[in-house]
This record gives structure tokens, sequence and C-alpha cells, in this order.
């Protein structure tokens, strides 16, 4: 059995429906190695524990290997190179997802109701993180992480640290412990409904003689 699944299928068992956290950057972007230690440190240090599911970088970004042999030593996570993240995302025991909100990603965790934790880097990302929070407002946007030029803009909205971008590994984790608490409470819940209603309104929107077959067939009309 892929380890991932097992790793899945026992959390469920240990830990109950939705108490997965699935971390993905997919294989273009990963955090500064700074940056990971505090993500998976506030991660391992919640009570009761978040079991985790994360995808370690391409040839783009390295793992640490002293926090690789941390997260094997709590047995609250899984390091994978790769998951089938559309059966991840399909698992009962998934909870939420933390991602940078590729186009992909992003689709198919909103079509299994998954809510996410937005850690976006460039390009359409940050706007994948906007639709999702402020519109659909199916999760949080992380702004505490932001680097270069971004991190020295004013962000649209606030944390634990107000709408200023420290930086810092502290605000980070001030920030990740504050979302990670709400993701837990009635927040969390609420979010997690709202990205439910959003997975109805797409199905039904890809259903056969749906509204997307309707817009192809008038396209071809085009053509």
């Amino acid at each position: 059995m892929d380890p991932a699944i097992r790793f899945l299928d026992g959390a469920l068992k240990g830990y109950g429906a939705g108490s997965i956290l699935y971390i993905s950057f997919g294989s273009m972007f990963f955090p500064p190695s700074e940056h990971l230690r505090t993500l998976v440190d506030a991660v391992l240090a919640l009570e009761p524990p978040m079991p985790f599911l994360m995808t370690t970088p391409g040839a783009h970004g390295k793992f640490p290997k002293d926090l690789e042999s941390k997260i094997k030593e709590t047995k609250h996570g899984i390091l994978v190179p790769w998951v089938d993240q559309q059966a991840a995302l399909s698992h009962p025991a998934t909870g939420w997802m933390l991602s940078h909100c590729g186009a992909g990603g992003t689709f198919q965790a909103l079509s299994q109701g998954v809510p996410i934790i937005a850690w976006p880097f460039a390009v359409d990302q940050p706007q994948h993180a906007v639709w999702v929070t402020d519109v659909l407002d199916a999760g949080f946007y992380l702004i505490q992480n932001r680097t270069g030029l971004a991190a020295t803009l004013k962000a649209s909205r606030g944390g634990p640290a107000g709408m200023r971008i420290l930086g810092t590994e502290k605000a980070i984790r001030m920030e990740l412990d504050n979302v990670l608490h709400q993701v837990r409470g009635p927040v969390g819940a609420m979010k997690r409904a709202n990205a439910a209603k959003a997975a109805t309104a797409i199905w039904e929107y890809i259903k056969p003689n749906g509204a997307a077959s309707s817009e192809l067939e008038r396209l071809r009309t085009y053509f």
C-alpha cells in the first residue's frame, strides 16, 4: 500500500475524520529552511496532536535532514516525495490543506471540500489565495512569511501582528499558532462549511449537461 494512504488510514482510525493537515508546495516552490522549521515546529507543538502528511521538495529545494529525523521520531507526521493528491484530498482523514495555492491544487482541494491555509509564493498563486480566503471565505491567508518586495508592502488583511509584515521567525510562528488554533475552532468550522459549499457548486457545474458543458457548446459556435 502507498505509505501516504497507509498513514491517512491510520490517522483516520487514531484521530478521526478531518484530522490530517496535508502540506504541499508543489514541484516548483518551497519555503526556505528557516521558515520550514518554524512551520513544522508549530504543527508538532499542537495539543492534541495534528497529524500531517507533507510532500518533500523536488529539484527546487532541500528538506533538512535533522528536521526529517525529528518528524519521524514524533510519528505525528510523514514525509513523502510524491502523493496522489486527489486520493489524499478525498480521503476522509484529510481536514485541511496548507498550500502554495497553485491552480491545480486549489481546484482539487475545493472540489473535495477541503479548506486551505494559503502560503503563496508568486505568479497566480496570490490571486488564488485571495479568491479562496476573501471571496469564498474557505481558508486562511498567511502573510508573515512573505519575502522580497512583497515583504515591504502593507498587507490588505491583518493577523496577530496587525497588517505590518514583520517577516521574523517569531512573527511567522505567532501567525501559524493563531491560524492552527482557529482551524480547530468555530472559525475553522465555518470555513470548512464554505469549502463544502464550493465543492457542491463545482460538481454541479461540471456534471454531464451542466453549466460547463453548456459553455463549451457555446464556445464551439465560434469555431
